[in-house]
């Protein structure tokens, strides 16, 4: 009897708090957006600073002492940007040079963007003695107008001596197009093709010691086959991430000691270790003290189609180099977080995992990473033009930082349609809102995920960049400063929302509260979104729902849900169904 008495008296109480939040407390927006901008620039930091700014602005505030926040922000952008350059901190002079396009702010200290950035770069590597870095950077930036004669001739050099036969070709464009000699045996690589056996020598299979394990009380040794390949005669190589986890993964507290075997030399082990991977692109570089037998040369050319046949080298089932051949099956398939892949029918085997796709005429066109067992013929390659940018950074050591903007998104006709935001101080001082419409990332048009995501590598986070969108037919424009991606952005939506709104980018359906007590979970759905899983399952727009549970496994990567629905078109008959999802989607940007 006490017992109730106390709930009942705290039932009114409850609601009597919630009823009217935030009831007689009075915010003076002026107040926030003044104290949020000077924090900011007392951190040093223009970009969100002018970014924060821009959003009281969207919001109708205007006062002096906010202009003048707003020209301090200018001049500190200004008084950062020489001083990094000064220091060679490259990346961040890239990222505020973007900052002054994205406000059409010329730079007052010289005009600095992408092209001198690679330009700068390359000669870093260089002087580390990193060329396959250096030819990269260069490789980015070869067709512009760049480049002068001395210049095209000294990376000709460079090229022909690391076997780049794709951008030596470019390069004896230009300088043809600029009425200029070259060494004849520069023409004559490019007419070389490497035989199968070369490219042999440059594979090699890549071995993981994780000790024994237990199973049925016995023990069994544990260790993981893959395979990789050179493409720096000082011993670097590529491999997939997958296959050298346990090396890096600080979760993973077992034995894990790595090595590869030579083609041609199944028995000696040479000890590798780990330099830079890339858990979201399934990549890894590894370090041998060798020098190579032979190194593929690298091209982010995308030329292959369809039908086109390619080879695959590899050493499945441990059986080291062994060649198998097929075709292209299809192109852009959207398999990984970002980016697209390669669907062959080249025979793969556990052990194929990173291991060259190349085409006859021996260019690289991808690294192999997926087969599904259970389907003959069904696997899967990165493709090189997805990879090759990011080589750069593995040579840096450590893991890759993948720009983006926080948002889950949709493919529409007019662009792409803001379905989910991750929650954030920044993102709500932009003004955007699920709905809005994308149509244009630092005056780049943008319509798919894929261009984007491609699109977004280029900008490095603390870029401030100017979205232009649309909302109920108007065109407006605001700032979002680009961040680091989150190695897995469902995951850390669901440390920082609610689960209900992050049904939105997992399944593809926004819910509303159909006004139910307050225990329980019942929801009418808002919109369904094209090639959806919500869409998939005959869900449709106003069918009532209740949600029975939710599930997340992240060891097996999967969220799950169960609720009763009421379809529209299945007259409103009750059924209960289960959504699963997997939670490396991929429609973030």
């Amino acid at each position: 009897m006490k017992l109730r008495v106390i709930v009942l008296f705290l039932f009114p109480l409850f609601f009597s708090c919630t009823s009217s939040p935030g009831k007689g407390v009075e915010i003076n927006l002026e107040d926030v957006a003044l104290r949020q901008s000077e924090r900011y620039l007392s951190q040093q930091d223009p970009v969100r600073a002018l970014a924060a700014i821009h959003g009281y602005r969207q919001k109708g505030l205007e006062s002096e002492h906010l202009e003048s926040l707003w020209e301090e922000g200018i001049a500190l952008l200004e008084t950062r940007f020489s001083r990094l350059l000064e220091e060679k901190d490259y990346q961040g002079a890239l990222a505020l040079s973007h900052s002054f396009a994205a406000l059409d702010l010329p730079s007052t200290s010289r005009p600095w963007g992408f092209e001198e950035y690679c330009k700068a770069r390359a000669e870093e590597e260089l002087e580390k003695g990193n060329t396959i870095p250096a030819l990269i950077f260069i490789n980015e930036i070869i067709d512009g107008n760049t480049l002068s004669p001395p210049e095209f001739q000294s990376w000709g050099d460079i090229a022909y001596q690391a076997n780049w036969t794709r951008l030596l070709d470019r390069i004896i464009k230009n300088l043809e197009n600029l009425k200029q000699s070259f060494p004849e045996e520069w023409r004559e690589l490019g007419n070389k093709k490497d035989s199968p056996v070369d490219l042999l020598r440059g594979t090699v299979t890549v071995w993981v010691n994780r000790g024994i394990r237990l199973q049925g009380g016995l023990g069994m040794p544990d260790r993981v086959i893959g395979s990789g390949f050179f493409i720096d005669r000082r011993g670097y190589l590529l491999t997939n991430y997958h296959v050298i986890d346990s090396e890096v993964n600080p979760t993973y507290e077992g034995f894990s000691r790595l090595f590869i075997r030579l083609s041609g030399d199944p028995y000696t082990r040479i000890p590798a270790r780990v330099v830079g991977y890339d858990k979201i692109m399934d990549l890894a570089l590894l370090k041998t003290e060798i020098e190579a037998p032979y190194a593929f040369p690298l091209s982010s050319e995308d030329t292959f189609k369809p039908g086109d046949r390619i080879y695959a080298i590899g050493s499945p089932l441990g059986l080291e180099s062994t060649i198998t051949s097929g075709i292209i099956s299809a192109v852009n398939r959207r398999f990984l977080q970002l980016g697209d892949t390669i669907q062959v029918d080249v025979p793969i085997n556990r052990g194929n995992s990173g291991g060259p796709l190349f085409n006859e005429t021996g260019t690289l066109v991808g690294i192999v990473f997926a087969g599904i067992e259970q389907f003959e013929g069904l696997n899967f390659a990165i493709p090189a033009q997805w990879f090759v940018s990011l080589i750069p950074q593995l040579y840096e050591e450590g893991p890759v930082i993948h720009s983006w903007l926080g948002f889950a998104v949709s493919e529409t006709q007019k662009g792409l349609e803001i379905i989910y935001r991750m929650p954030g101080e920044l993102l709500g001082s932009s003004g955007l809102r699920m709905g809005d419409t994308i149509s244009a990332l630092n005056g780049n048009p943008v319509k798919t995920l894929r261009d984007t995501q491609k699109l977004l590598m280029k900008y490095p986070p603390g870029t401030l960049m100017r979205i232009n969108f649309t909302r109920g037919g108007e065109e407006l424009n605001t700032y979002v400063v680009v961040e680091e991606r989150p190695e897995n952005p469902i995951l850390e939506a669901l440390k920082k929302d609610s689960r209900e709104n992050i049904i939105t980018p997992l399944f593809g359906m926004a819910l509303e509260p159909a006004g139910s007590p307050f225990w329980k979970k019942a929801y009418s759905v808002s919109k369904v979104f094209k090639g959806s899983i919500a869409e998939e399952t005959g869900i449709s727009e106003s069918d009532p729902l209740t949600i029975l549970n939710w599930m997340v496994d992240e060891e097996e990567m999967y969220a799950a849900i169960q609720i009763f629905i009421k379809k529209r078109k299945a007259g409103f008959m009750e059924t209960a169904i289960q959504l699963a999802a997997y939670l490396e989607i991929d429609n973030f940007i």
